[in-house]
């Protein structure tokens, strides 16, 4: 298992990374809302632009989704070790025309932000 904090991450400038967020789940007729952007925003843009082209993208992305209800409302999100590892290998090619410029910080977030062994849990 892997746990993420649920923390708003900085663009290159040190400043809240400010993504757009549908209003509504599911009406595109709501509009959006320009948030900062929070580690549950970045998994659920990695998910919902995952090209699902075999039988284990979509087994991964459900689970990641999975992950992401159940951390709803906390101040951490735990991944399964097979998901990161899905989420690393999806993320490379999703994230650069997300989050353009600050892809880099993104990905190592990714790969690395996980809270370590040795690191006390919330």
């Amino acid at each position: 298992m892997k746990r993420f904090a649920n923390k708003v991450h900085l663009n290159r400038d040190g400043q809240p990374l400010k993504i757009d967020w549908p209003k509504e789940r599911g009406n595109p007729l709501a509009g959006t809302d320009t948030i900062d952007t929070k580690t549950e925003h970045i998994f659920h843009l990695v998910v919902n632009n995952a090209p699902m082209n075999k039988v284990n993208d979509t087994i991964q992305g459900g689970r990641l989704y999975d992950a992401l209800q159940e951390g709803k409302d906390k101040p951490f999100i735990e991944l399964e070790d097979g998901v990161h590892d899905w989420v690393k290998a999806i993320a490379e090619t999703v994230c650069p025309p997300i989050f353009r410029i600050n892809t880099e910080a993104i990905l190592d977030f990714i790969k690395e932000g996980f809270e370590k062994a040795h690191q006390p849990k919330d």
